[in-house]
């Protein structure tokens, strides 16, 4: 027997696989509509050419792997820049809420039903 992690792991993950199997039509269709969006007919038989060549076969084997190190590579080069903006900014982030939540709050101001404008028009 499984432990509870294992076992509520296992439900979770058949409870995804139920919800992309229901899912697939409709994402394919939303796809289908951002493709058509950018490309014309000639462009896909073109993709479909050269994704069917041996060239292509090999670019699509090679996505996933290319993909994942590209993922990683983002995380090793931008993370440490968005942890020196995080720590300088969040503070004044912090400060500046602070200020906004101290003020007063501003009342629209509206004119007296009979003031004058500068035209002289009620």
């Amino acid at each position: 027997p499984g432990t509870i992690a294992t076992t509520a792991y296992d439900v979770m993950g058949a409870n995804i696989k139920t919800v992309m199997l229901h899912t697939k039509g409709a994402l394919m269709n939303e796809f289908a509509k951002i493709y058509a969006r950018n490309f014309s007919v000639e462009d896909m038989q073109q993709a479909i050419k050269f994704y069917s060549s041996p060239a292509g076969q090999r670019i699509l084997a090679a996505t996933p792997e290319l993909t994942a190190e590209a993922i990683s590579l983002s995380q090793v080069v931008v993370t440490p820049r968005l942890s020196g903006i995080t720590e300088k900014g969040i503070p004044q982030m912090i400060s500046n809420l602070k200020q906004q939540a101290a003020a007063p709050a501003a009342t629209p101001t509206s004119a007296p039903a009979n003031a004058t404008t500068a035209t002289g028009k009620k």
